[in-house]
C-alpha cells in the first residue's frame, strides 16, 4: 500500500509496515530530508541499477521517520527509487525517537563527521574531516592509534571546536606542505588555551607565509623542517615534531 497515514499509531508507538514505494511517494518523502548526511551518488546509482535489473530484494532494512515525520534513514533508497522510476516493496518505520539517530548505521555507513553533523549538537556548524583529524591528534598526542569512542569525540569536539577552528583557519595553506598537518594544528590548538593569542597568531602567520623578523628565525627553521617531511610519520618523527613545535612556540 502507498499511504502516509500509517505514521499514526496508538500512543505514538514505533511501528513498521511493508509498503510499495514509487517515485511520487519517494519525492514527497525526500522533502522531509532535512536532518541527514550528504548523498553518496555512487550508492544511489548502484541501488537504482539493482532496482531496474530486478535485483532489489525485500529485507529488514528500509525507510525510517521520527515522531516529527522527519526522514531519518533510507534517503539513498528513496533517491534510487526516484532515479530508477521503479516501485519497490520496502519496510517503512514510523515514530522513531528523535535522539536515536546517532545509533543508526553507527557501524558502517555514517562517518564520524556524518553523525556529528546530523546529531544537532553543533547547531549550524558543519564538522569537517580536517577538524576531526586535528581533534584526534590533539587528544591522542603521542598515542596516534588510540581509539576514542564516538560519544567521547562528540564531547571533546564540543569543548575544543573553537581551538580547532583557530588552528585550521590560521595554518591552512597550499604554499608549503606539512605546516597544516593535523599534528601541527593540534599543537597550536592546545597552545590556544595557554598562549597569548597575538603571539600564537604571529607564530601561525610565519609558518604559513615564511615571512619573519630576525628574532623569529626559529619558526622559519621549523617551517623548513616540516616542508621536507613525508606525509607518513613514525613514532620517532612524531616525537621530533612535537619537540620542535613546542620549542618554537
Amino acid at each position: 500500500m502507498i499511504a502516509t497515514n500509517e505514521r499514526t499509531a496508538p500512543n505514538g508507538q514505533m511501528h513498521t509496515v511493508v509498503m510499495d514505494v514509487g517515485p511520487d511517494l519517494a519525492s514527497r518523502w525526500l522533502e522531509g530530508n532535512t536532518h541527514n548526511r550528504p548523498i553518496h551518488q555512487s550508492r544511489v546509482d548502484q541501488y537504482a541499477t539493482d532496482m531496474k535489473a530486478g535485483r532489489w530484494q525485500l529485507t529488514h532494512q528500509g525507510i525510517a521517520f521520527d515522531v516529527n515525520n522527519i526522514l531519518r534513514d533510507g534517503q539513498h533508497r528513496l533517491w534510487a527509487v526516484l532515479n530508477s522510476g521503479c516501485t519497490i516493496r520496502i519496510p517503512v518505520t514510523f515514530n522513531l525517537a528523535t535522539d536515536c539517530i546517532e545509533q543508526i548505521d553507527n557501524i558502517k555507513a555514517r562517518t564520524v563527521c556524518d553523525r556529528m553533523n546530523i546529531s544537532g549538537r553543533f547547531e549550524d556548524a558543519r564538522i569537517s574531516t580536517n577538524q576531526v583529524s586535528v581533534l584526534r591528534a590533539m587528544v591522542r598526542g603521542l598515542k596516534p592509534n588510540r581509539r576514542i569512542p564516538y560519544a567521547d569525540e562528540c564531547m571533546l569536539m564540543t569543548a575544543h571546536l573553537p581551538a580547532v577552528r583557530f588552528a585550521l583557519e590560521r595554518l591552512t595553506t597550499g604554499r608549503v606542505k606539512g605546516v597544516s598537518s593535523p599534528t601541527v594544528c593540534a599543537m597550536v590548538a592546545r597552545a590556544w588555551y595557554s598562549q597569548e593569542l597575538a603571539h600564537l597568531e604571529r607564530f601561525c602567520e610565519i609558518l604559513r607565509t615564511g615571512m619573519a623578523g630576525d628574532d623569529e628565525a626559529v619558526v622559519i627553521v621549523l617551517r623548513d623542517y616540516l616542508s621536507k617531511l613525508d606525509r607518513s610519520h613514525n613514532m620517532t618523527v612524531l616525537r621530533d615534531i612535537y619537540g620542535r613545535v613546542e620549542r618554537a612556540l
